[in-house]
């Protein structure tokens, strides 16, 4: 199968999907791929697949979990959850109706994906992904929510090591409240 590249200017408005997108955001602090990915599916007329882990720290899952009802569909030969429409509000209809979770990772951590991924032969697949919102000088940013994600769940090893320490100097600039907590603990 080809890579397709979708340039997100493409992307058409759809201010209902974006609205239902703002609620959650407020709520869940649900990352703005969400967006984007529902308008895209919707006006495409596609489904598609999001692979959500689970993890407490999850926004997507936290909001789905809590904002919907899923079923299990066993259709295809596939094994994914879905939103039943009309048990779940209209904005997470809006935003999910088109999107499905692999019932394989939904109960899974990122740390029991790798193993799993090592399992298959597949282990050097992970360091060809990115998760980064906010890239420098095309390395992993260590600020963004993604990249926190990673430093919290046992995956420091996908972060760079400037990521990392620029990271930490925005986190103890920016957030003062951190330097603070980090103090303490160490006492």
């Amino acid at each position: 199968m080809d890579v397709s590249i979708i340039n997100m200017e493409i992307i058409q408005d759809d201010n209902e999907i974006t609205k239902a997108w703002e609620f959650f955001n407020h709520k869940y602090k649900l990352g703005s791929q969400y967006d984007w990915l529902a308008r895209f599916a919707k006006q495409n007329n596609l489904v598609l697949e999001i692979g959500i882990e689970g993890s407490e720290r999850s926004k997507a899952r936290n909001t789905i979990t809590e904002e919907c009802e899923l079923i299990l569909d066993k259709a295809e030969g596939l094994s994914e959850y879905k939103i039943v429409e009309n048990k779940s509000s209209r904005e997470a209809t809006l935003l999910f109706e088109n999107l499905r979770f692999p019932s394989t990772v939904w109960n899974m951590t990122k740390l029991e994906e790798i193993e799993e991924m090592k399992n298959l032969r597949m282990g050097n697949i992970i360091m060809k992904t990115w998760f980064c919102h906010n890239p420098i000088f095309g390395l992993t940013c260590g600020h963004c929510n993604p990249c926190k994600d990673a430093l919290n769940e046992g995956l420091a090893f996908r972060v760079s090591k400037i990521g990392y320490c620029l990271g930490t100097i925005r986190r103890y600039t920016f957030d003062p409240i951190s330097k603070i907590k980090d103090m303490i603990s160490t006492k």
